[in-house]
């Protein structure tokens, strides 16, 4: 889905895609967990947030509850990823 369908549908189906230039923002995924983990356990990072989970299980199942909440319309998390270079 691209941001222009973005408006059309029901995001409790699932959040768009939505690409820039250097950036993308996208639906978490469950294997972002292992990247979310090393990214978040970052002193730098992790003194901005309340307490992020303490393993790779506990982003797991933070991305699980976070696509629940979503399907039922309570909560939404967009993972921000480098845009993939078009060639």
């Amino acid at each position: 889905m691209d941001a222009a369908q973005a408006g059309t549908n029901d995001w409790r189906r699932g959040l768009p895609t939505l690409t820039g230039a250097r950036v993308t923002l996208r639906e978490l995924r469950p294997e972002d967990a292992p990247e979310l983990f090393a990214a978040m356990s970052t002193g730098d990072v992790a003194q901005f947030l309340s307490p992020p989970p303490t393993s790779i299980e506990g982003f797991e199942r933070f991305i699980e509850w976070a696509l629940h909440q979503r399907a039922v319309g309570q909560y939404v998390c967009f993972a921000v990823t480098r845009a993939t270079p078009t060639m």
